[in-house]
Parts: C-alpha cells; structure tokens; sequence
C-alpha cells in the first residue's frame, strides 16, 4: 500500500468506496429502467491497488455509479462495494443482472446477494 506520511507518522489506505454524485437520481427517475449491473475490475488506474467500478445498465449503455479500491481481489472488497451501494443508493440487487468474469470472489458475491451471473463475453470465449 502507498504511505502517507504526517510529521514522524506513516499512514496508509486499506480500502475505500466511492459512489458518484448523482446515482441516486438515476434509480429515482421514473423514465429510467435499470436493466442490470456490469463489475469490473482492473490494477492499472490506482498504483498499488485494485479498483473494482459498478456500472448500472440502461437504454443499450451504462454509466459508473460507483468504484471501490483496495488490496486485492476478494471477497471482502466486493462485498464492501455492493453493500455500500445497496445502502446508500437504497437498492437491492437480489435477482438483479450483474455481468463480470467468473473468479473465485466474485462467485461468493453472487450467491450473497442472490444475482443472476451473465459471465462477460471474453471470458465466455476464453472457456473454449
């Protein structure tokens, strides 16, 4: 992890999330259906950290409403990403679309919250 130092004292970040500004007003507009969720995850946008991104799908596209970051791939960060999403958004992804790729952490999410897996199409192919 990145430390940050204040006076003789080193800090560092374990983990964190951020939901944007506006989500909520797209799960409180009426004129907007929220078909499914895509979670993905990459190593390359925060040095030092994963950064797990939600996206709410909707007309055919999808827009970021909310990311976390931390040390890793695992339970605990999904698991902190979607229930501070289901919290502070006041969703509930039970028997919602959530596409993603098939990892061992990410298969423990979807049993906990009870979504329905699309398994993303690049790794559909990589299964061949």
């Amino acid at each position: 992890m990145q430390t940050y130092g204040i006076g003789d004292l080193d800090y560092y970040i374990l983990s964190g999330v951020h939901i944007m500004n506006k989500a909520r007003s797209l799960f409180n507009n009426n004129q907007i259906q929220i078909d499914g969720f895509i979670l993905d995850t990459t190593w390359r946008a925060i040095p030092h950290y994963v950064l797990s991104i939600l996206n709410a799908c909707f007309c055919n596209s999808s827009v970021p409403i909310a990311f976390a970051f931390g040390g890793g791939e695992t339970i605990s960060l999904y698991d902190f990403l979607l229930s501070n999403v289901e919290k502070q958004l006041d969703i509930n992804f039970s028997g919602r679309y959530l596409e993603s790729d098939d990892g061992p952490a990410l298969k423990s999410i979807y049993e906990k919250y009870s979504v329905i897996q699309l398994s993303c199409v690049k790794y559909f192919i990589e299964k061949f």
